[in-house]
């Protein structure tokens, strides 16, 4: 167990480097952190919503279209000039006065086609929008819906944080465990070794040997166990790190737990760190600007548009057909079945349950600081019970080892002792990495 230990910490060292100034376990989460699956999702979510604010602020930008149209008409209705029918007389009269044949006096009357034909009308059409408050209002719930986003990564992140640490001690914990019954069970074949030799010299009965021996086979059974957990442990850590699940896990040596740092925080700290209170009122600010472009519709909209082209009879695109056009336009809704009001009812709706949910929240932060704190205190209470219990199982051992091998104590007395030592080593573990795992969750309590 020591050279594997040691294999996975020099091999990760020469991956990561020497000299860096995180420890083990910060870079560890900075690994969970850049390469979590679904953080990286909620990453996706973000980029968005960030899109979706840049669409909303081009809303404000004016629009620019080409345009063309070309018209090919035929039949259809016919707009009448009776022009032979005015002229004719009059160019008539003016030939006899002239005494000429200057002025025609065949002409034929024009029925000309409705639709015109072979009429093209080809321009860019500039958009501008000059007073707009739904343009506006979306803007402004847009940009909120992006600190919704971002605060609700932030959350995942925390929680993820809060989880690799938890893993990782949950892991160096199995490891010391199965060191635990790898050093009982170096302790128990020196007694069955002490025993068989004592037994060759026929000074105690073959039952004291099977004894150890069934001992033994117990202790292997439970080391089984204890690696089948360290499996797992390694599995799921590196599960989050999204990483092979068989990698080693390199050790960190520098852990450290101070709880009177950690329990002089207050309740308003929580409050005031906690991203889930912030993607709470993000959402609410959000939903205000909600009702406010609700009720914005009833303002209202003004545009300017700009035409500028060509347009006539034949794609010729000369001066003869060229032109500009500006004009400026309003559109006020008056009445829509009353359906604005009812939109801001809903908004109003929404966001009171925002407000409940907010207030939910805190107290449930406040709950869970309290729970947090308290558990912390419990668990350094317990290990400090359980080093001392360790230390007095440690030295009952070592007086009744003596003993025995002295003839003064019985083999039964022996293996109780032991078992009674390596339960209280096992607690004592337990114990130490308790308080680590109960600080990483004070610290997600706090946001810190």
């Amino acid at each position: 167990m020591f050279e594997t230990r040691f294999i996975a910490t020099f091999t990760l060292l020469l991956g990561w480097g020497y000299g860096l100034s995180q420890s083990v376990l910060e870079q560890y989460v900075a690994e969970g952190v850049q390469n979590n699956q679904q953080l990286l999702q909620e990453a996706m979510a973000v980029r968005s919503s960030r899109a979706a604010l840049a669409e909303a602020n081009g809303l404000f930008m004016p629009s620019v279209d080409f345009r063309t149209d070309y018209t090919i008409a035929g039949g259809g209705r016919l707009i009448q000039f009776p022009i032979g029918d005015l002229l004719n007389p009059v160019y008539s009269t003016l030939n006899q006065l002239t005494e000429t044949q200057a002025f025609p006096t065949d002409l034929e009357n024009v029925n000309e086609q409705f639709f015109p034909n072979e009429f093209h009308d080809t321009k860019i059409r500039v958009v501008q929008p000059l007073f707009n408050s739904d343009i506006y209002f979306n803007r402004k719930a847009s940009q909120q819906l992006v600190n919704v986003a971002e605060a609700k990564r932030a959350v995942y992140e925390a929680e993820l944080v809060k989880e690799i640490k938890i893993a990782y001690f949950q892991h160096l914990q199995a490891m010391e465990s199965v060191d635990i019954i790898d050093a009982n069970l170096v302790s128990l074949r020196e007694v069955l070794r002490f025993n068989q030799r004592r037994y060759e010299e026929d000074l105690i009965t073959v039952d004291e040997v099977y004894n150890v021996e069934f001992r033994l086979s117990q202790l292997q059974a439970d080391r089984a166990t204890a690696e089948q957990q360290l499996i797992s442990s390694r599995a799921y850590f590196n599960f989050l790190l999204n990483r092979p699940v068989e990698e080693l896990i390199v050790v960190d040596t520098t852990l450290t737990v101070d709880v009177a740092a950690g329990l002089a925080v207050s309740r308003s700290v929580a409050l005031g760190n906690r991203m889930e209170l912030q993607q709470v009122r993000a959402a609410k600010e959000a939903q205000e600007y909600g009702i406010r472009l609700a009720r914005g519709s009833k303002l209202p909209q003004v545009s300017g548009v700009f035409d500028v082209g060509y347009q006539g009879f034949g794609y010729e695109f000369d001066s003869d057909q060229d032109y500009y056009l500006l004009n400026f336009s309003l559109s006020w809704n008056i009445f829509q079945g009353f359906q604005n009001q009812h939109r801001v009812q809903r908004q109003r709706i929404e966001l009171e349950k925002l407000d409940s949910q907010e207030e939910q929240l805190k107290s449930q932060i406040s709950l869970e600081v309290i729970q947090a704190r308290q558990a912390l205190l419990a668990a350094q209470q317990r290990r400090e019970a359980r080093e001392s219990a360790y230390r007095s199982a440690q030295r009952s051992y070592r007086v009744t080892n003596s003993q025995y091998r002295e003839d003064q104590a019985l083999l039964l007395e022996l293996l109780q002792v032991q078992a009674a030592m390596q339960s209280a080593d096992l607690e004592r573990s337990i114990a130490k990495y308790e308080i680590m795992a109960r600080e990483a969750q004070l610290q997600r309590t706090l946001a810190y």
